[in-house]
Parts: structure tokens; sequence; C-alpha cells
């Protein structure tokens, strides 16, 4: 009976944490279209909030 309780407490563990995952666009640049061109990628969701302001001012 331990056995089995042990294997469930197990199981039940492994299948709490999800592995989430989001869609966003990283554009890339083209060199010969001169633009960006979407590049859809899966990430965790644990990146946190994206940037959207400039990360240094010249």
């Amino acid at each position: 009976m331990k056995k089995v309780l042990i294997l469930i407490a197990i199981i039940f563990l492994s299948c709490s944490k999800e592995d989430c995952t989001q869609t966003v666009n990283l554009p890339v640049w083209d060199p010969i279209e001169m633009t960006f061109v979407d590049n859809f990628q899966e990430v965790p969701c644990d990146l946190g909030e994206p940037v959207d302001q400039p990360v240094s001012s010249l």
C-alpha cells in the first residue's frame, strides 16, 4: 500500500507543473527586402513581460 501511495505522489507531482509556451513574433532583418520579416517562435511563458522601451539612449 505504501508503494502505491508513493507512486501516486510521484505521478501527481510530475503532472502538476504544465509546460507553458506562447507564440511571439521575434522579427528578423531581411537585407534583401530591407525590412523586418515576421519570425514567430514558441517561447516559455515565464520569460516575463516584453521590453517596449529602448534599452540604451544615445
